[in-house]
């Protein structure tokens, strides 16, 4: 009556049955990936858990560091944004935000970021050690939310575009299973999205919904189909592969 578990079970759940789960489940804790709108959505229609948690950390950081118990009253702020918050730190977890980006500190922090190997990955601010992160945040009634990593924000054309708020839309078009949206690496470089469907043809009438969505210079300018996207060793979407696969 507890499951822990990634974003991309639940997604591969909400494709593999179409009626309600006849479960009793007392508690889902969501981590590892970005827990989007969609997803949410579908939880509490259909799994329907007394208590729900979305929880945050990375191997450098050993266990969680931030957790969110859900609430319908932050409901507005997830749909508007497109995304589950992270919610807040725990109590011996140290928070700094620079540009955007959170940075940790605490005695999670391992220590062999203080190698030389890893000095991309930590800096020294008040003779503390802080883990960058590489997330970018965005802070609303006092909980945190993971907009992406730092090149999943972008500037094109003059724009700030969130790339994973292109992905939250995206995915609220009823067939799309997943998706990855990325930047071309041409040097007029334009949206790409990679999509996850079982359906075809569908290219148009997905222009047509993200037309009514999106900005005009948040539209993507390219669609990759897949029927299901390439993992990696670790059971994650390979995002690298996929862009990979693009340039060639």
């Amino acid at each position: 009556n507890c499951i822990v578990t990634l974003p991309s079970t639940i997604n591969r759940i909400k494709f593999l049955y179409k009626d309600n789960l006849k479960i009793k489940l007392t508690a889902l804790l969501i981590c590892g990936e970005p827990f989007y709108y969609d997803s949410l959505k579908f939880i509490t229609d259909k799994l329907k858990p007394k208590y729900l948690f979305n929880c945050y950390g990375s191997t450098e950081l050993s266990p969680w560091v931030f957790s969110y118990k859900y609430e319908k009253k932050d409901l507005y702020e997830i749909k508007n944004i497109g995304l589950v918050p992270i919610g807040r730190s725990f109590y011996n977890v140290n928070t700094l935000v620079k540009k955007d980006e959170l940075l940790i500190n605490g005695p999670m922090v391992n220590e062999y970021l203080s190698s030389k190997q890893n000095d991309q990955n930590h800096k020294i601010i008040s003779k503390k050690l802080w883990y960058l992160t590489n997330d970018k945040i965005k802070i609303v009634k006092n909980l945190f939310y993971i907009l992406g990593r730092s090149d999943s924000v972008v500037k094109l054309r003059g724009y700030r575009i969130e790339l994973r708020g292109i992905e939250a839309k995206i995915r609220e078009y009823v067939h799309i299973k997943n998706c990855f949206v990325f930047l071309s690496p041409e040097k007029n470089k334009k949206i790409i999205a990679a999509i996850e469907t079982n359906k075809k043809n569908i290219t148009k009438s997905l222009e047509n919904f993200l037309s009514k969505n999106l900005q005009n210079y948040m539209m993507s300018k390219g669609f990759i189909f897949y029927t299901n996207f390439p993992k990696n060793k670790n059971g994650k979407v390979d995002r690298k592969l996929i862009k990979d696969c693009y340039k060639k």
